[in-house]
């Protein structure tokens, strides 16, 4: 299960992206990035008070990216390590989520790749006022951040890019008084299939794997979410955070490839049947008993907005399962959008050329789509926007 295979490939061409829509309504929580003093700074807001959870999406391999502190010497550990090893009862656990800060800090992957770099992170997010901080623990191809002790994978090179054990990295965070929170991407991750029994997507007649596009384009393969070694790699990656005190894990790309017409020669029905959805749901629900009711999925407001029906796609396509009633964090990249918005239900809706209109026309929107037993935190990205244009989104979204 632990040695790269001699695999035949095959491949198809075209785009990762296609569209169909959907309906529904809530939006419980907003949450603004805004830029202070190098760092990354996020602000939270809800109608019950401070919001203490995010998670974003750092680009098309879902890479988490973020300001990278310069290294400076650790705070002394108990066992002089540099990361406090430390254990924190329930009673102050859940005094610290009460009192959570100004929202959530996100660490760049950088953060992880020394004790030093952590715990200066770490200080930043306490700094300016932070009770949470979001780890990347896992990249977009799918090496693992961390050192992770997964039995059939710890030894293996390709799938791991940290060395510090993930215990290690959220009592880091605990002794500082900081609520740990990880995310992992999940169903786009072209390493695993070729070290982890089970998990990637084969011609059902046999022999080859499947790849998005050719190899000449850079074809890569994806993670099935029907078999049963991808929902018990992704339950143990969440477990292992689990155990090692993370207190939410959130899991985005949990979504299928754009399959191409072709690929229905090749591939299983069930890849293309209305209900596929269903198999989003079931390895959520592994990954949520791992974690134990913890986690939470995370979806593209433009896979939410654009199309009409009653289904969703791509990452929001799991919302089209009305049995769901998770956390949804909803992320917004306004640069994404321009003067019009696409909905497939009749002429396009004109945007607001202000920023902060936009934002609120847009999550607006959103909420008019998603079910009222979702708890959703959208989240807007200051990608292209200055600290005082994100910060006047924050106003015109908050009553």
């Amino acid at each position: 299960m632990n040695r790269k295979k001699n695999i035949k490939i095959k491949h198809s061409k075209g785009r990762l992206y296609k569209k169909k829509r959907s309906a529904a309504r809530t939006v419980l929580e907003v949450i603004v990035l805004t830029a202070l003093a190098g760092g990354l700074i996020y602000i939270g807001y809800s109608a019950a008070g401070p919001l203490i959870d995010y998670i974003t999406n750092g680009g098309g391999s879902d890479t988490v990216t973020g300001w990278t502190p310069a290294e400076s010497t650790p705070a002394a550990g108990t066992d002089g390590s540099g990361i406090t090893d430390t254990s924190i009862s329930s009673e102050e656990t859940e005094s610290r989520q009460t009192s959570a800060g100004i929202g959530t800090y996100l660490l760049p992957q950088g953060a992880l790749k020394s004790k030093e770099a952590l715990n200066s992170a770490l200080d930043s997010a306490k700094k300016y006022g932070f009770g949470v901080v979001l780890i990347p623990l896992k990249d977009g191809e799918g090496k693992l951040l961390y050192a992770s002790e997964i039995e059939y994978i710890k030894d293996i090179e390709d799938l791991r890019a940290g060395t510090l054990p993930a215990k290690a990295i959220a009592d880091a965070a605990k002794a500082k008084n900081l609520i740990p929170k990880a995310v992992i991407p999940t169903l786009s991750d072209k390493l695993t299939p070729d070290y982890v029994g089970d998990t990637g997507y084969v011609f059902e007649n046999g022999g080859y794997s499947w790849l998005d596009n050719s190899v000449e384009y850079g074809g890569k393969r994806w993670v099935d979410p029907y078999l049963s070694g991808t929902k018990k790699y992704y339950a143990d990656i969440v477990g292992e955070l689990k155990s090692a005190g993370f207190e939410e894990i959130a899991l985005s790309q949990l979504r299928y490839p754009a399959f191409h017409d072709i690929d229905r020669e090749y591939l299983a029905a069930r890849n293309f049947a209305a209900d596929r959805y269903k198999a989003l749901t079931a390895l959520y629900n592994s990954c949520n008993n791992a974690a134990g009711k913890t986690a939470a999925v995370m979806v593209d407001v433009k896979d939410v907005l654009s199309g009409g029906g009653q289904g969703f796609s791509g990452t929001a396509e799991l919302l089209s399962d009305k049995s769901f009633s998770g956390k949804v964090f909803l992320t917004l990249k306004l640069t994404d959008f321009g003067e019009t918005l696409e909905t497939g239900e009749g002429d396009p809706i004109a945007l607001p050329k202000d920023t902060a209109k936009k934002a609120e026309m847009l999550i607006s929107r959103a909420s008019e789509r998603l079910g009222t037993n979702l708890t959703v935190v959208p989240i807007i990205s200051g990608e292209g926007l200055s600290a005082e244009a994100l910060a006047a989104c924050y106003k015109e979204i908050t009553p």
